[in-house]
């Protein structure tokens, strides 16, 4: 597909992109919001995901817009083979319009029985020119991408990786992971002792953290430490 300039609509709306990433300096805050705006920019992309290659070179979902996201990106690391590991192992973008056109057949049945039937996956880009991950979006629909959408998703990658940067992923991946999971788990200890739902854990932990003025992730190991003084990440 041809390089081509942003168009004025992309332009703005990758000017407002930036601006709301710039809002976020929590790693994992940033990663998360990195995923909704790509489901929220880059039509027809129903659900978005970020993966690394974490310690060890295990792969590992950063950020996920959705659950269905999070299954097939979780698919791929049991079964070891899919999109997300072409594209960071091989250092370079995919773009299925079809999944039967990829080279993946075992993962492909379970992609195609969550709803999906195309995806661009994108390289993030680091610093230093190097992959510090892959950003995956996931279509609903086949031949969903087209050379506007392509560069669009190129260009929002671009900002993705800069925000990612500015809030110290690239030089903090193995610790935004274990800020995902400490935040999960206070999420779960928040669900059952006041019977709320996830998004209703998350919003009181972001709300905590605003008016103490510090990190969703310090908040959440507060709650698990009263729970387990014991607890500690996972490595």
């Amino acid at each position: 597909m041809a390089d081509t300039p942003p168009s004025p609509s992309h332009a703005r709306a990758l000017a407002r992109a930036a601006a709301a990433l710039a809002e976020k300096v929590d790693p994992t805050l940033t990663t998360d919001r990195i995923c909704d705006l790509a489901v929220e920019l880059v039509q027809p992309c129903a659900h978005a995901s970020i993966s690394i290659r974490a310690r060890r070179g295990r792969p590992q979902t950063l950020a996920a817009s959705s659950t269905v996201a999070e299954r097939v990106d979780a698919a791929q690391y049991e079964l070891q083979q899919g999109p997300n590991l072409t594209a960071i192992d091989e250092n370079r973008t995919l773009v299925l319009q079809d999944l039967a056109e990829g080279d993946w057949p075992a993962w492909t049945q379970l992609a195609q029985e969550s709803g999906i039937r195309s995806l661009m996956c994108v390289r993030l880009i680091g610093a230093r020119q190097q992959t510090i991950g892959a950003m995956t979006l996931y279509s609903e629909d086949t031949g969903a991408w087209d050379d506007d959408t392509f560069e669009l998703a190129k260009l929002y990658a671009t900002h993705a990786a800069i925000a990612m940067n500015h809030a110290q992923v690239a030089d903090g991946l193995h610790t935004a992971l274990a800020s995902r999971h400490l935040i999960g788990l206070a999420q779960g200890v928040l669900m059952t002792r006041h019977q709320l739902t996830a998004t209703q854990a998350f919003a009181v932990l972001q709300k905590y953290s605003s008016e103490s003025n510090v990190k969703v992730s310090e908040v959440a190991r507060d709650i698990v430490a009263d729970l387990d003084p014991t607890y500690a990440p996972p490595t």
